[in-house]
């Protein structure tokens, strides 16, 4: 990691009136546009990678906040472990928050409470071999959090599901439009049998469309409260080492 910081831990060059300059917000832009060049060109990546700890200190070299940099990565590593649905939209979500020294069981138990305060929910805690593990009740959205403390490392395991809000989502959403569809046939009375087949065809798309709004707001609400557990954990975590080092 020397190495690496000791590269860009340069004086800065005596600016030549020739040469264009760049402040800090657009050297920003100009390493985000580097990235997603290099991310569209397949063939200029040479497989290696660096740890966050490494990306961190090279972010605070050039201005970015670190706090800023963590809660990208921890945006990008919940992105990375999501399952899309047939509908749209993620269905399974996953994350993991590991640190390298095992937790106490108190401090465990304080990791259950910030679970309880993010979902707003009491839900089920119970001790398996060790590990505790923390489960949504009666929820239509499933949230389930294992917390493991092993001999030099402790895990944790954040599972999401909402395949039971799909499921209701759609099911009721298209149903709605069929029954809809029912009640203007009814009152309409079309001549043909086409034209009830056109009334019951337009308002089921009516309830498709309806579904699809709302699982997509319904969505962004559980992404955004399943990063922020994902967050508010893995802080815990490191103010918790921070401690023990100290």
């Amino acid at each position: 990691m020397t190495e690496r910081l000791a590269l860009i831990r340069v004086r800065l060059p005596i600016r030549a009136p020739s040469e264009p300059w760049y402040s800090d917000k657009q050297i920003a832009l100009i390493l985000r546009k580097a990235v997603d060049l290099q991310e569209q060109d397949a063939t200029s990546s040479t497989g290696e990678g660096l740890p966050l700890e490494t990306v961190t200190e090279i972010a605070r070299e050039i201005g970015l906040d670190p706090a800023f940099v963590e809660r990208a990565a921890a945006m990008l590593e919940n992105r990375m472990r999501t399952r899309a649905s047939f509908w749209g939209g993620p269905v399974t979500y996953e994350s993991r928050v590991s640190a390298p020294e095992r937790l106490s069981h108190g401090q465990l138990l304080e990791l259950v409470d910030i679970v309880r305060s993010v979902t707003r929910h009491q839900g089920n805690v119970k001790e398996v071999l060790g590990s505790l593990e923390w489960k949504t009740v009666g929820e239509v959205n499933q949230i389930a959090v294992t917390v493991r403390a092993e001999e030099d490392e402790t895990i944790v395991q954040i599972l999401g599901n909402r395949g039971a809000s799909s499921a209701l989502t759609w099911i009721f959403s298209i149903a709605g439009g069929f029954a809809t569809g029912g009640i203007v046939g009814a009152i309409v009375e079309p001549a043909t049998v086409l034209g009830g087949v056109g009334i019951m065809a337009a308002c089921g798309a009516a309830g498709v469309a309806v579904a699809r709004s709302l699982w997509a707001h319904t969505t962004r609400k559980f992404r955004r409260r399943f990063i922020d557990l994902s967050e508010r954990l893995s802080s815990h975590i490191k103010r918790q080492r921070t401690t023990t080092s100290a």
